[in-house]
């Protein structure tokens, strides 16, 4: 349902997609590229490759550049059970952890997208598998040294630096925990093959762009990970170290209200629990605290930073989960919970169903099935079955997800690139190329991608200065700035209609008068050179 979506559109998705077109284009796999050709070394080239991966199996679209992201995060999926499994888990320990993973929505949302988010974590938790079979197991097989060293180099071509995260955690862990025995006696850490190829995996296009464009590439990709993100104010850092705890409690919002009562009225014994941790809880655990230090001291508050540590968090949360069911029964407050989201669930869905039928916007056919998945969840509460009620409250967070994207989002934004693409490619075919001058700064990549590919272009700065290369191809605009391209010789043609972002007084308004939106939406026009333009 994501997938074809511009409702969960994330702005950094063009550097992706448009990198990638250029990529096919012109045969140059090494250089990553801004729409306008300019060399782009923030992120390595992964994430890019993977995009045209996509692109040359399914053809472009938007969808169809989401899907082998989508399908990354179906490995990391899998990749939390073995993780789970690694750390002393039971086999239906580590399928609850799926669950609770598949729960969390920046989880989701991450997988709907293509960025290289969702590659990194996949990578980095693949090292962590790898390291934690080692450490914890003691297997000295192939694959463990393959998944901890190959994982760490794919990641390292993904998102740079990162991937040190999981080598160095493998380091300190087995320093910290030196004393304690394990079966079979203590294993390398390096195994000089798998070492070797995934150094040359994660370092060899940092040589290679190093080698054709010299240091001054590494230090826009060293700018973009290290210098413009560090922050050394402790009490910043204590503050971000605040939000991002904060962010943890949020990504597990109703695991956390189920365990809460529970914890605190056995606190003493919660105590001396954790004092009697195993070494695959603290394993868990380290790994999460980690990444909540390491980026409280970045000078950018993102909770999806704590991405990676997220299938640490789901193991651990079906731990606690499981501790609570022993300590005290509570089949009653966990059938209320779930029958509390369900509930909430089929009311707003329903809601939101009978909105978007009044407003004609997208959405109405989710909503109504939405509805139907929320009565589901209480009939399953119903049941009086603790694991059909904590599979319906796993259910309603990205149910509510969906709800927010898909139903309640369209009243209040609205996406031109469609509909432009649409009446290019139906009204005009032989446009191939145009230009963008006052949109939003995606507005063009969605256009490529709605388009299937079969309209290029470039976006002009704020001016509409239009290039010497450039002029004689049309131009998309707003009809704030009709008169002014009119009077460059330019005549002009209604291709689209973008309404201003609405607020909820808006779409009270609207629902009473029946209309989209209060307020004159805001024309998109296409600008053609039929004329010789003045002044370009």
């Amino acid at each position: 349902l994501l997938l074809p979506s511009l409702e969960r559109y994330h702005g950094d998705e063009r550097f992706y997609t448009d990198g990638a077109l250029i990529m096919m284009r012109t045969g140059d796999w090494l250089t990553p590229r801004y729409e306008d050709g300019t060399p782009r070394f923030r992120k390595p080239p992964a994430a890019y490759w993977v995009a045209a991966c996509a692109f040359r199996i399914f053809g472009i679209g938007m969808a169809r550049s989401r899907i082998l992201f989508a399908a990354a995060g179906a490995v990391w999926l899998f990749l939390t059970a073995r993780l789970a499994l690694s750390c002393g888990r039971r086999t239906d320990q580590a399928l609850w952890a799926c669950v609770a993973l598949g729960s969390n929505v920046e989880a989701l949302a991450m997988s709907a997208r293509a960025t290289p988010d969702i590659l990194a974590n996949v990578f980095s938790l693949a090292s962590l598998v790898g390291f934690s079979m080692i450490l914890l197991r003691s297997d000295r097989s192939w694959r463990a040294y393959a998944l901890a060293w190959l994982g760490a180099g794919l990641c390292a071509a993904t998102k740079g630096l990162l991937a040190l995260l999981p080598i160095a955690f493998a380091f300190v862990f087995r320093a910290v925990m030196r004393g304690v025995r394990r079966p079979g006696g203590p294993c390398p850490l390096v195994k000089l093959p798998w070492t070797a190829a995934g150094i040359l995996i994660g370092a060899g296009w940092y040589v290679a762009v190093a080698v054709k464009y010299g240091t001054g590439a590494l230090l826009q990709f060293a700018g973009d990970q290290l210098a413009d993100k560090a922050v050394f104010l402790p009490l910043e850092a204590a503050f971000n170290a605040l939000g991002y705890a904060a962010a943890l409690l949020r990504y597990a919002l109703l695991w956390s209200l189920l365990a809460a009562p529970v914890l605190w009225a056995n606190r003493r014994r919660l105590a001396a629990t954790v004092s009697n941790a195993s070494a695959g809880t603290l394993f868990l655990a380290g790994w999460i605290v980690v990444h909540v230090a390491l980026f409280s001291f970045s000078g950018v508050f993102r909770a999806r930073y704590l991405s990676p540590a997220f299938p640490a968090l789901a193991i651990l949360v079906v731990s606690v989960l499981e501790m609570c069911a022993q300590w005290q029964k509570w089949p009653r407050w966990v059938r209320s919970v779930g029958m509390a989201s369900g509930g909430v669930l089929a009311f707003a869905a329903a809601a939101g169903a009978v909105c978007a039928l009044k407003l004609e916007t997208p959405g109405a056919l989710t909503g109504i099935g939405l509805a139907i998945a929320g009565m589901a969840i209480v009939c399953a509460c119903l049941t009086g079955r603790s694991d059909a009620s904590l599979a319906g409250i796993a259910f309603a967070a990205p149910a509510a997800m969906l709800l927010a994207s898909l139903v309640f989002r369209p009243m209040a934004v609205t996406f031109p690139a469609p509909e432009i693409a649409r009446h290019i490619v139906s009204k005009h075919p032989e446009i191939r190329r145009v230009l963008t001058c006052g949109l939003m700064p995606e507005t063009m990549a969605q256009i490529r991608l709605c388009s299937g590919g079969r309209i290029d272009g470039l976006t002009l700065k704020p001016e509409g200065h239009v290039p010497p290369a450039e002029c004689g191809v049309p131009v998309l605009i707003t009809s704030n700035a009709a008169e002014k391209w009119a009077a460059r010789g330019y005549s002009l043609e209604r291709t689209g209609v973008h309404w201003r972002k609405a607020g909820v007084r808006d779409i009270v308004g609207g629902l009473r008068s029946g209309s989209r939106a209060p307020g004159n939406p805001l024309e998109i026009l296409i600008a053609h050179p039929s004329l010789q333009p003045n002044g370009s």
